[in-house]
């Protein structure tokens, strides 16, 4: 019995890893659209709270990803790659304080009014390393889901 209700917390917490995977992926898309011009008002209060959603969704992301041991899957199979982990799951950290930093720079022009070229140019920055990370991540599940299943055969 025990077991059926951790698969079922298991499976719940995936879920919502997914859930969550696929806001910030939209999210991004969102801020990808960004213009390079100044902002209006408008715009700059736009791009704040979808600025504040993500670092609510990737701070939400780094707890489940945490609570189910970051990538405990892979490291079971091939534990000689816990440097490689270990080094995404310090970089997922250092993305997730960037993008709280820049959110506070946000907020703050964003009451002055003003939203700065620097800011847009950090945030495109930021974009571009997380969008990097995730595919380094994703290519180190691929590449251990292709070992694995052809050590099978």
């Amino acid at each position: 019995m025990k077991r059926q209700a951790r698969g079922a917390r298991l499976a719940a917490t995936i879920d919502e890893l997914r859930c969550n995977s696929e806001m910030l992926h939209l999210l991004l898309e969102d801020l990808s659209e960004l213009p390079a011009e100044p902002l209006d008002r408008e715009n700059a209060e736009w791009m704040l709270a979808v600025v504040e959603k993500m670092v609510d969704n990737l701070a939400r992301q780094c707890r489940l990803e945490e609570e189910q041991e970051y990538m405990a899957d892979v490291l079971d199979q091939f534990p000689s790659w816990y440097p490689q982990i270990e080094h995404l799951q310090q970089e997922q950290e250092l993305l997730r304080r960037q993008l709280g930093d820049i959110r506070a720079r946000l907020a703050g022009e964003v009451h002055r009014g003003v939203v700065g070229r620097e800011t847009r140019r950090q945030l495109r920055d930021w974009i571009q390393g997380f969008r990097q990370h995730d595919a380094r991540e994703g290519e180190l599940i691929h590449d251990a889901f292709t070992l694995d299943v052809g050590a099978g055969e």
